[in-house]
């Protein structure tokens, strides 16, 4: 089946799931583009990072080819993601950087982010603040 190419204006875009499980609890999980160019997986590479599981589509689906919701990180607002280490909110805001699982940590080398919030334990649901990653 030959893909149609698509323009979106709104931040989100729709992609298939690589049928790996990766999404199946529903994590807000950083997601790149598979080779394929139309599933997405979590982060294997941070500078790879093109946006944020935000839900499957079609929940009643089973198998193959379900649809992911992905936010994507040139949206701008804030978004939900998971943590992979303790982060400590600072004066000023805290950057917050892609890791490999698509997870985030402190740091600023490959930043999407900025805490909103408290500090917050591993394994944490936190609200960042999205910035153009450089």
């Amino acid at each position: 089946m030959a893909h149609h190419p698509t323009k979106n204006d709104s931040g989100y875009r729709t992609f298939l799931d690589d049928d790996t499980g990766d999404f199946d609890a529903g994590a807000p999980l950083i997601v790149e583009l598979n080779a394929d160019g139309i599933t997405v997986a979590p982060v294997t590479v941070v500078t790879r990072a093109i946006g944020i599981f935000d839900g499957k589509i079609d929940v009643t689906a089973t198998g193959d080819n379900l649809h992911n919701n992905v936010r994507l990180l040139n949206s701008g607002g804030t978004a939900l993601v998971k943590t992979s280490g303790a982060i400590t909110q600072a004066a000023g805001g805290t950057a917050v950087s892609v890791a490999v699982g698509g997870t985030v940590v402190t740091g600023a080398a490959n930043q999407i982010g900025i805490l909103v919030g408290p500090t917050a334990a591993s394994g944490d649901i936190v609200e960042i603040m999205l910035v153009a990653q450089v």
